[in-house]
């Protein structure tokens, strides 16, 4: 029965038509491109705006085959401003355009490349190391909520290690000194974190996570990695040490090593000038602790005593 009411039914848009739209649209009129495919000229103007295509100068031109075939094969890996300063387009208009070819932006490829739980339950060597790391030279931000650590030049390797743990898809950032640096977002890692003592400015209150059990050697190693120094003092004489500005864990730590190996660290010395607190320990004995927090396999080769220092006083 005809009641006077109009039904009206929403058919999808086909890869022809959008190939037809984006090399007709700006060149010819609305009303025009839409009667080529069956479409109203509102119709045109609303999938126009979705595949990114308006009438401003830079944009009247219709999306070529190469064009698209670069944002199929960049947008995964480059960020959209790129290919739009590359192609001469908007960075709208490239990312409306990646939406309508299906293709995953670098972003959203980096966030699904992320461990969220990898510190839910720190079960290995490698993940207490990695903590103890962190605890050292990480920064945590529970406001965005972000994870960053950065090193020197030298220690680049080291940041690519825990980015390929953490969070493989991304990209490190470099400086032009070579300061590498590696941020992880990720609400979930910024909460397990906070569990073992890791939180927004932690250096003044880090606590030792004696919670670790025995996987408290290898987040030793993570922090002295971070945090150390095994040097040759004068060139003879070997020297293990490590800084904190938490008085109360460089406290525990000491207690630790003591307790597991039977060296007794020096008195805990404040730095003059500055927030820091350092504990060592010298000749023979640093080669002890040396020795006992390496056997996990982990570790900057450049912070182990050479060959020499061992064979004179081991």
């Amino acid at each position: 029965m005809d009641n006077g009411i109009r039904i009206i039914r929403r058919r999808r848009w086909t890869a022809a038509e959008d190939d037809l739209l984006r090399q007709n649209y700006g060149r010819i009129p609305a009303a025009d491109a839409g009667a080529l495919i069956d479409r109203t000229e509102d119709a045109v103007w609303i999938r126009a705006r979705k595949l990114g295509l308006d009438k401003r100068e830079e944009e009247a031109r219709p999306w070529t085959a190469a064009e698209l075939d670069d944002v199929r094969r960049c947008y995964a890996t480059e960020p959209p401003a790129e290919i739009a300063a590359r192609l001469g387009r908007t960075t709208s208009s490239v990312s409306q355009q990646a939406a309508c070819l299906g293709v995953i932006s670098r972003k959203a490829t980096v966030a699904a490349s992320t461990v969220h739980d990898y510190f839910a339950a720190v079960a290995s060597a490698e993940q207490a190391y990695i903590l103890g790391l962190l605890a050292a030279d990480g920064n945590v931000s529970s406001e965005h909520p972000r994870v960053s650590i950065g090193l020197q030049a030298k220690d680049t390797h080291l940041v690519e290690y825990v980015r390929d743990r953490l969070n493989p898809g991304a990209s490190l950032s470099r400086k032009k000194d070579g300061y590498a640096s590696l941020q992880v977002t990720s609400q979930q890692m910024v909460a397990d974190l906070a569990r073992f003592g890791v939180v927004p400015r932690k250096s003044r209150i880090l606590g030792w996570p004696a919670n670790l059990g025995f996987l408290l050697r290898p987040f030793l190693l993570g922090y002295f990695d971070g945090d150390g120094s095994a040097c040759m003092a004068g060139g003879k004489y070997p020297n293990w040490s490590v800084c904190s500005g938490s008085e109360p864990f460089l406290i525990a730590m000491k207690a630790y090593v003591h307790e597991s190996t039977g060296v007794v660290m020096q008195k805990i010395q404040h730095r003059p000038g500055s927030d820091l607190y350092q504990v060592a320990t010298t000749g023979r004995q640093a080669l002890v602790v040396d020795g006992w927090v390496h056997q996990d396999g982990l570790g900057l080769e450049r912070k182990r005593f050479p060959e020499h220092a061992h064979a004179r006083y081991l």
